[in-house]
């Protein structure tokens, strides 16, 4: 068992905590109460799934909450699910963005299981603000932007998400008031030209988001995640998905060959080019979509600009940390300790008839054990105060370290710009290429008609038979060379 309060860890016949006389809660999961890696004290349980169990854990030193995602001890043989989740802690330590949930340690238990250790998310899942009904225009635009941001950062390191859905974004709420966009869940995430867990053929993500060409076996690209925002898009402007179906065949259908209704038909509100934006995005070809997520964010900036709104700092200002996480506070120099040991010098004097120190009345043995006991306590508080120096010391490294690779990731932001911007021109250069061959095959065409025209009239001596019909073919004839 265990206290609710301080969590110290008791044995299955006691009852109440000695220090906050609270009755005990059983212990439902062997790491509740415990300690990882000497920093993080595991209070309770905030979900689990197939592959790990997410906990809030607090640091013994300073008293910071954080979430610690444990792999589940049952897959520890199964090596697709450790690569798995290898994968998660290198592409979260490469992928710093301030919409992204920030990494703080990760490393192995003692019984094998690997962990990670990120920010504590606090707020509402995207999907829980979509079934409220559609969002407005202007608060859609601002999380639209924020996501995209995101995803285009991380197309620029190389790294496809796989499995963009609202489900797998967070809104936060910012400093100063406002949206926070947290985008999570990288655990099927995957660096192009990286080898593939999966089996050749199997299908990873969510039906309702799957690009048609996913669905057709095809290799994942960075437009199959443009094809998901589009999906999120729709739900996020009209509050449902642009397709509906009872089971995953009929929706896979459907997306390979249904066209999605115009959002603008279910909302009129919307704007027509934030219409056409999502009809892009959600189009069957993906040579068809946007060239990639920055043009998306481009556009969607456009749009913010047009509407007079402020665009979120998270875009605008990407040195800035929206601190969401309670920052180290030094603890009090009077701990748990120190309160348990008063309250079991009280009992024993207590029980031996003293009162006060009442330490004449004990035995010379237990007199001994509390003044060693004493020390002890003293020597632990001394010993904490150091820890949150040196626990101090550690977050600042921390906090420099995030902001460097943050102007990192936004040097890459304007690198990426640029190179959207260049690929953009080549795909408008290549199309203005192929419309000019079109015609320079058409001129080809009328001037070999044009030549067998003119030598339909024959041999020079009988050119006066020509007449208007020949000087039309020449005029013809020379207007094509032009």
């Amino acid at each position: 068992k265990y206290c609710p309060e301080c969590k110290m860890r008791y044995a299955d016949s006691a009852r109440r905590c000695v220090l906050h006389k609270l009755e005990l809660l059983p212990v439902v999961d062997g790491r509740l109460g415990t300690t990882i890696a000497g920093r993080y004290t595991i209070e309770a349980v905030l979900g689990e799934g197939g592959m790990a169990t997410v906990y809030r854990a607090r640091l013994k030193v300073g008293g910071r909450i954080v979430a610690v995602k444990v792999m589940n001890k049952a897959l520890l043989h199964d090596q697709r699910i450790r690569e798995r989740f290898r994968r998660e802690i290198k592409l979260a330590a490469t992928l710093v963005h301030p919409n992204v949930v920030t990494t703080e340690d990760h490393g192995e238990l003692d019984d094998g299981c690997p962990f990670l250790v990120m920010e504590l998310l606090e707020g509402d899942k995207l999907e829980e603000i979509i079934q409220r009904g559609p969002i407005p225009i202007p608060r859609a635009l601002s999380l639209m932007l924020q996501i995209t941001h995101t995803v285009a950062r991380a197309h620029d390191l190389g790294i496809l998400h796989r499995d963009l859905k609202p489900e797998n974004v967070h809104v936060c709420v910012a400093d100063g008031g406002g949206d926070h966009v947290k985008v999570i869940d990288f655990g099927i995430a995957r660096s192009i030209g990286e080898s593939r867990i999966t089996e050749s053929g199997e299908l990873f993500g969510t039906p309702q988001y799957l690009s048609p060409e996913r669905i057709a076996g095809e290799d994942h690209t960075p437009a199959d995640d443009l094809y998901a925002l589009g999906v999120m898009f729709f739900e996020m402007l009209t509050g449902r998905l642009p397709f509906t179906a009872t089971d995953s065949t009929s929706y896979f259908l459907k997306q390979l060959h249904e066209l999605p209704p115009a959002p603008k038909t279910i909302v009129r509100a919307i704007p027509d080019r934030l219409n056409r934006l999502v009809l892009q995005l959600l189009e069957k070809k993906a040579s068809s979509r946007p060239g990639d997520a920055r043009r998306v964010t481009q556009e969607l900036l456009a749009m913010i600009h047009e509407a007079d709104q402020e665009p979120p700092p998270s875009v605008t200002q990407p040195f800035r940390r929206e601190d969401l996480l309670l920052r180290p506070t030094k603890p009090a120099i009077e701990n748990a300790w120190t309160k348990r040991l008063s309250e079991l010098r009280t009992a024993l004097v207590s029980r031996h008839g003293g009162s006060g120190n009442g330490y004449d009345r004990l035995p010379d043995t237990l007199r001994q054990q509390l003044v060693e006991a004493e020390a002890l306590v003293d020597e632990l508080t001394a010993s904490r105060e150091n820890a949150f120096g040196l626990e101090a010391e550690l977050e600042a490294i921390s906090e420099e370290s995030h902001t460097s690779r943050l102007r990192i990731g936004a040097a890459v932001d304007t690198l990426g710009t640029d190179l959207s911007a260049l690929r953009e021109a080549a795909r408008d250069s290549f199309a203005t290429r192929e419309e000019l061959a079109r015609q320079h095959e058409d001129a080809r065409a009328l001037v070999r008609a044009s030549e067998h025209e003119v030598a339909a009239f024959g041999p020079p001596h009988r050119a006066e038979r020509a007449t208007l019909t020949m000087a039309n073919s020449y005029r013809l004839l020379a207007l094509a060379i032009e």
